[in-house]
């Protein structure tokens, strides 16, 4: 995930970004190993190993995918980025969201 964000133009259409998240972000909330696995906040996402599955549902990915149609806004490549972060260290109560970390600029 990291490196195809690292290909990503600096902004991709809403339709384009949708589809990418579709296509990639689903089957690795469920493969096990995951790409996505979680990452405890007081641990560096670049350099944990875990085998902890996601907290982040397929659930909340839909609610995602809805937030961001409704926003009807082209996709950043940090909005990208910094998504696959949030999957990766947020709990499952979403307890530790950061309201000043760098997803905010998202809402």
């Amino acid at each position: 995930m990291i490196l195809l964000a690292s290909c990503l133009p600096t902004k991709l259409s809403q339709n384009v970004g949708l589809d990418l998240w579709n296509l990639y972000i689903p089957p690795a909330l469920t493969s096990r190993p995951s790409a996505l696995s979680r990452v405890p906040s007081n641990t560096l996402a670049n350099s944990a190993s875990t085998s902890e599955p996601p907290q982040f549902t397929p659930d909340d990915f839909e609610t995602w995918i809805e937030f961001q149609r409704k926003k009807g806004k082209a996709v950043s490549k940090d909005t990208w980025s910094l998504f696959v972060d949030f999957i990766r260290s947020i709990d499952k109560d979403f307890k530790e969201y950061d309201k000043e970390g760098e997803l905010h600029a998202v809402e």
